[in-house]
């Protein structure tokens, strides 16, 4: 019993029962990543829309950089994430737009921008972020 333990040793024991619950896999990958982008302070912003599948984005933070001119392709999710644009939760299969890969990939390939908040092709972005 815990009212039989030396105090520290019943803290002990209370930490380690509560470290057992875990949250499913998905959800804890959702919520670290928004705190990320969180803590990260993302600065996202849709420059220009060259065609209909893609769009220029600017994008800056304090771990991967900062992008001026960035080429991002729609496609459909993967995985689950969180948009950098919104913070809003992205599900598998959504439409998204993502960082074009090329000869090197970027710092920020495993951002993704909900495709419903990209200005439509022929409009003028007025800035997500």
């Amino acid at each position: 019993m815990i009212k039989d333990m030396h105090p520290w040793q019943q803290v002990v024991t209370v930490l380690r029962r509560l470290g057992d619950v875990r949250p499913p896999a998905k959800i804890t990958r959702i919520r670290s990543t928004r705190l990320q982008a969180i803590e990260q302070h993302v600065f996202v912003r849709v420059v220009d829309r060259p065609s209909g599948s893609t769009a220029t984005v600017e994008w800056g933070d304090s771990t991967s950089g900062y992008y001026g001119d960035q080429i991002w392709r729609r496609g459909k999710a993967k995985c689950a994430g969180i948009c950098a644009a919104t913070g809003g939760a992205i599900a598998r299969g959504d439409l998204v737009y993502r960082p074009r890969g090329g000869r090197d990939t970027p710092a920020n390939a495993h951002a993704m921008i909900l495709a419903s908040v990209v200005p439509p092709f022929g409009m003028a972005p007025s800035g997500t972020g």
